[in-house]
């Protein structure tokens, strides 16, 4: 007779746990820490956490945005027809049953029912988790509603010094909530977060960039096409802000367009003498930039159609500064237009020997 009880209580104990690891899904502790994607039930999150909070910080870390909403905002929630847990009271002789009230869930927002672990938890705690003040709630061992679910005394949920009151005073939760209502307005407000701010600043201030490059830019084109010279006698110290002395065509261009845009102005008059880009080197290296473009066009074109062109070069004295100065020329078929195709010269720049 013995034996049989026992089998009984084996076969009653596999049945239960059963019942959670096939039906739920639930695993040992530490060996998965996978949580469903078609559930949103957040008792998979605890189980997996063994009733460690540094798990449970793991858990909460690995999960992306979408899921964390959808948690703190879609929990599942039990149907008026569905049974709770509930558990046996004893008073005075008299024995009857109190269950999970599903009135709680609308009487204390952050409250869900976890079907999985069939209880009540306490959705901000087990996304943004911190550790519990002990002591803070009668009754309720440190953990609860976050590590485990809530699932007895129910006779203490409520009143004073109630389980589910004492919880939503503790500054654990206070913190979790904070956690909590700051997520929720980043997600639907994205444009509020720390990260998106510093990230369209950092935009602002790239295209800002582009748009006074872009400006140096056609001036040195401007200044290159009409072989005008660039610069003055002395560009060391350049004052932007005083247009009576002339420093030299590039810098009185720069002065002439900054009149009609304002990033251009704001740049050259409060921007670091370091950061200016309107030294003779940035003019040389653009300049040098369009050579090297130019040259790659021309060049393409000629290797592509196989056509034939010369080089020109000569050579002068200059006695003023006892130097050779050398001039080369290319010269080539341009196909620019198909229909009048001519012989195109470029002049290369002057070699001092």
């Amino acid at each position: 007779m013995i034996i049989i009880v026992a089998i009984v209580i084996i076969i009653i104990t596999m049945t239960r746990g059963g019942s959670r690891g096939g039906l739920w899904g639930l695993s040992a502790c530490g060996s998965d820490t996978t949580l469903p994607s078609d559930s949103l039930d957040l008792g998979y999150m605890i189980a997996s956490a063994c009733g460690s909070f540094e798990d449970l910080r793991q858990l909460g870390g690995s999960m992306d945005d979408t899921q964390r909403f959808k948690y703190l905002t879609s929990h599942s929630t039990p149907l008026i027809s569905d049974v709770l847990h509930s558990h046996q009271v004893t008073k005075q002789g008299k024995s009857w049953k109190v269950s999970f009230q599903l009135q709680w869930l609308q009487k204390f927002p952050w409250l869900s029912y976890s079907n999985v672990l069939e209880g009540g938890i306490c959705r901000h705690c087990v996304l943004f988790p911190e550790k519990p003040n002990r002591g803070g709630s009668q009754g309720a061992k440190p953990g609860v509603l976050v590590l485990s679910a809530y699932q007895r005394p129910y006779t203490k949920a409520l009143g004073k010094d109630g389980i589910l009151v004492c919880h939503e005073r503790s500054l654990m939760h206070r913190h979790a909530t904070e956690s909590a209502d700051r997520f929720r307005l980043s997600y639907d407000n994205p444009s509020t977060r720390v990260d998106s701010r510093l990230l369209k600043q950092q935009e602002q201030q790239a295209e800002k960039n582009r748009e006074i490059l872009r400006q140096i830019v056609y001036g040195v084109e401007y200044l290159a096409k009409q072989g005008l010279p660039f610069r003055g006698h002395r560009e060391d110290k350049i004052d932007f802000s005083v247009s009576s002395v002339n420093r030299g065509n590039f810098i009185a261009l720069m002065q002439l367009l900054g009149k009609s845009n304002t990033t251009l102005q704001e740049h050259l008059l409060h921007c670091p003498k370091n950061a200016k880009y309107t030294s003779k080197t940035i003019q040389n290296e653009i300049i040098h930039i369009y050579a090297c473009k130019l040259r790659e066009k021309l060049t393409s074109k000629l290797k592509e159609n196989d056509l034939p062109f010369t080089i020109i070069a000569d050579e002068v004295t200059d006695h003023h500064a006892n130097q050779e100065v050398l001039s080369v020329c290319l010269r080539f078929v341009d196909l620019t237009s198909p229909q009048d195709p001519h012989i195109k010269g470029v002049p290369n720049k002057s070699y001092q020997c």
